[in-house]
């Protein structure tokens, strides 16, 4: 949609009919000047490991509280229905 309007809006800027070799040559020279280490530092940015120590907000926290708090209830279920060797007699 923003291509469409970017179009739009330099058709009707420069009173022009709409010239696809026009709109290619623009695509190509936005990409040039587009700086490849800010697009890679986002990329970057994107796929960070977790850190726990780092801030968080308030509903994060509860977030994090509340799934620890699940998996330890799946933790405890599972290990209290496996049968222990001394429980059993034979």
């Amino acid at each position: 949609m923003h291509k469409i309007l970017r179009i739009v809006f330099g058709m009707l800027k420069n009173n022009e009919k709409f010239n696809p070799e026009k709109d290619r040559a623009n695509s190509e020279k936005m990409l040039k000047d587009i700086k490849p280490t800010k697009v890679l530092s986002n990329k970057l940015r994107r796929y960070q490991k977790l850190d726990l120590s780092a801030p968080i907000s308030n509903r994060q926290t509860k977030k994090r509280k509340e799934q620890e708090k699940s998996q330890n209830e799946i933790t405890s279920f599972n290990a209290g229905s496996i049968p222990h060797s001394s429980d059993s007699k034979n």
